[in-house]
């Protein structure tokens, strides 16, 4: 259930933050993810589709959070440039993944709210590594991991593996880290040689070809210290910060702040006028319709219309309604359309709006209405309100009305 709980912390931080929780090492290892604003309302839809999606476990699957194997490298950036640089590059020749707690402050612009930012933790992390290729690890933000791993200084190096993990802590070098835990932890003896000969590889002109040994599953839950000095994490705990925003967030502000975007959405309408019909007018349109491709039926593959084929609808079904399309904002078209209602009680008809609140036209003239579309104006050539569409034979008969 934990590991669940620490896998929705990451979604939502990322949600929250609007932006990657990761960086790859393949040439963009500090590129922020950019994605568009989002409301609250939304923000807080997506966090509920997540937990419901991810925090299920799927039939036969493991959840994704035991899938955490590998080798990482727990640093802040409150370290040195030339320390954090010198880190790097041996976690690029080890194939660790560095890991930070959080993310930094904006730069502060006054004497209101601190406020964490992707675009300076990226760039913080553009300007240590550039474009050196020797420094370019892959780096995420992964504060459940520290939680795990109960790091609260750093430098740390860690190897995971199932539910079982090591970790050595002290400001020293990858390598030595490495000699530590093969004292240890005698099977990482094979993992400590073959970083020790890589490294003199690389330090004489590149780094050794030789593979990586395999990863041995750690005894248990191994912590171990160094006894050299440590540095403070200056990243909060994205953890804390998503409690904290939570227990700031006023909930009830935000439901009825959605409710009144979506009232004004509603009374807006589609937003799709046409011009007042000036003068009256009718006109029949061809219902006639041409396939580019084949449609056949997607269990048997009978076909049913060629390619390049031509079919008029109207030849086989009927429109069982007569549409009135009309500007729920224009009172004079309001009161054409309750004039009609009247005087065509018998017949079947449908309101489509191009403007205006469907609600209260909807009582207004007790019947349902709806929201016309773009679709619906490009196949009966409707370009004038109030407009008439009834069927005569097989074509659209469209009637413009001055009210």
């Amino acid at each position: 259930m934990m590991r669940r709980q620490g896998l929705l912390v990451l979604v939502v931080a990322g949600l929250l933050c609007g932006g990657a929780l990761s960086w790859s090492s393949a040439g963009e290892s500090s590129r922020q993810a950019r994605e568009p604003e989002r409301s609250p309302r939304e923000v807080a839809e997506e966090i509920a589709r997540f937990s419901r999606t991810v925090l299920q476990p799927s039939q036969g699957r493991e959840s994704r959070e035991v899938n955490r194997n590998g080798i990482y490298l727990l640093l802040s950036l409150s370290m040195p440039d030339e320390v954090l640089k010198g880190y790097f590059a041996e976690a690029k020749l080890l194939g660790a993944r560095i890991v930070i707690r959080g993310l930094l402050n904006a730069p502060s612009s006054g004497d209101g709210p601190v406020k964490l930012s992707f675009k300076a933790t990226g760039e913080r992390f553009r300007q240590l590594m550039g474009t050196d290729e020797a420094l370019l690890a892959a780096v995420s933000i992964d504060p459940v991991l520290y939680g795990r791993l109960g790091v609260s200084e750093v430098p740390a190096l860690a190897i995971v593996k199932g539910d079982r993990d090591a970790v050595v802590i002290g400001s020293t070098s990858v390598r030595h880290l490495l000699e530590v835990l093969a004292r240890e932890e005698r099977v990482y003896r094979a993992l400590a040689e073959w970083f020790d000969r890589r490294q003199r590889g690389f330090l004489q002109g590149g780094p050794t070809s030789e593979p990586q040994p395999s990863l041995p599953m750690p005894s248990g839950h191994q912590r171990i210290r160094t006894d050299v000095p440590t540095w403070s994490i200056a990243e909060r705990d994205m953890k804390q910060v998503l409690s904290d925003a939570v227990a700031r967030t006023d909930w009830n502000a935000i439901k009825r702040r959605a409710e009144d975007a979506t009232a004004r959405k509603i009374h807006r309408g589609p937003q799709l006028p046409l011009p007042d019909a000036q003068q009256p007018r009718s006109f029949l349109v061809d219902a006639t319709v041409q396939f580019p491709d084949d449609v056949t039926d997607p269990k048997t593959g009978t076909l049913y219309i060629r390619a390049g084929s031509t079919v008029n609808p109207l030849d086989k079904v009927k429109l069982p309604y007569t549409l009135i399309f009309f500007n729920g904002h224009s009172q004079g078209q309001v009161q054409w359309v309750q004039r009609y209602l009247l005087a065509h009680e018998d017949r079947p008809l449908k309101l489509l709006v191009t403007e205006g609140d469907i609600a209260p036209l909807g009582r207004l003239l007790h019947r349902p209405v709806y929201w016309a579309n773009q679709l619906m104006y490009d196949r009966f050539g409707l370009v004038a309100a109030p407009s008439l569409v009834t069927q005569e034979g097989n074509r659209f008969r469209v009637q413009e009305i001055v009210p």
